[in-house]
């Protein structure tokens, strides 16, 4: 019969019509599988090991800031400075020893101030980072005198740290109740210290918690509005970080807040993507063996469809 030379090409065409039909909707699916879960997946955990770096750098700086509020408390709950709180010319020689002569410059404090119950100065001073002395004045006193969190501790238990923005840069804060030295009361006014958070700082910051971090203050009049915004876009989202993806690394960016709850500063983790990279990588290499293969069984279809055709029959 003349038609079964047709009808059999017929039926080779359709079988690898069908494969090649099969073989394209299963690499959809698997593209999909792998790009729309399998790849979240990666992203998450990628975040999740991101997220620990910014915790580690968030805990290093209040290890930075119980340093110095550790500092602070020692001095106190000291007798003598009680005692010169009580009685500002009754300065001991013990405390000219560590006040005056700068000591407490030596433990990386930039600024020490003594304040007795009715949030009046008994004693300043404050330095650059470099150890200068400058003016009380025009820095930290206007910052520092409508907080009565700090100059006017309420009971023994009175303990208040942040960030204070300066002219000298972000500055550390920790303030202590002025006690007696086995920590009794009433309390007679309010011990303060501060850190200048400089590079030095940020380093020590970074080093300690094993991370790359960026410190973006937020009084920079240069600082990009995609930063600017950080502290936007958290409350907008009610989120602790935000997450963006760079060439080769992962973003996280949170906030520092100051005194009084503002946002004084944005915080920048960078973590390397090895895993997502590899997902990428891993995916890509799926896809290109998969269109490899389809275009190995479109050359044997293309064999086949040649080979099927029936040539002219023999008299």
């Amino acid at each position: 019969m003349k038609f079964l030379p047709f009808v059999a090409f017929s039926k080779r065409y359709q079988f690898v019509a069908l494969v090649m039909s099969f073989l394209l909707v299963m690499s959809a699916a698997i593209y999909s599988a792998l790009k729309f879960y399998l790849y979240p997946i990666f992203e998450e955990y990628e975040q999740a090991l991101a997220a620990t770096d910014l915790a580690r750098v968030e805990q290093a700086i209040e290890g930075q800031f119980d340093a110095i509020a550790f500092l602070g408390r020692d001095y106190a709950e000291w007798d003598d400075v009680y005692q010169f709180v009580e009685s500002p010319d009754s300065m001991s020689e013990m405390l000219q020893e560590e006040f005056v002569a700068g000591y407490w410059y030596d433990y990386g404090i930039q600024l020490l101030l003594i304040i007795n119950h009715q949030g009046e100065l008994v004693w300043g001073k404050i330095s650059e980072p470099e150890g200068e002395a400058i003016g009380l004045d025009n820095v930290v006193l206007p910052l520092i005198s409508g907080n009565p969190l700090l100059t006017s501790p309420a009971s023994v238990h009175s303990h208040t740290r942040g960030f204070i923005d300066t002219p000298m840069g972000l500055m550390m804060i920790a303030s202590s109740p002025v006690l007696h030295s086995d920590g009794s009361g009433p309390v007679a006014g309010s011990f303060i210290v501060g850190r200048v958070f400089d590079d030095q700082r940020i380093r020590e910051v970074a080093e300690s918690s094993a991370a790359e971090m960026t410190l973006f203050s937020l009084s920079d009049p240069e600082l990009s509005g995609r930063v600017r915004d950080v502290p936007i876009e958290l409350e907008a989202m009610g989120k602790r970080f935000l997450a963006r993806n760079a060439e080769t690394d992962l973003l996280l960016l949170s906030q520092l807040r100051d005194l009084y709850g503002d946002p004084v500063a944005v915080i920048q983790t960078a973590s390397e993507r090895r895993i997502s990279v590899v997902g990428t990588e891993t995916i890509n290499e799926i896809i290109q063996l998969l269109m490899l293969l389809m275009g190995v069984l479109a050359l044997i279809a293309c064999v086949v469809i040649v080979v099927s055709v029936p040539g002219r029959r023999r008299e």
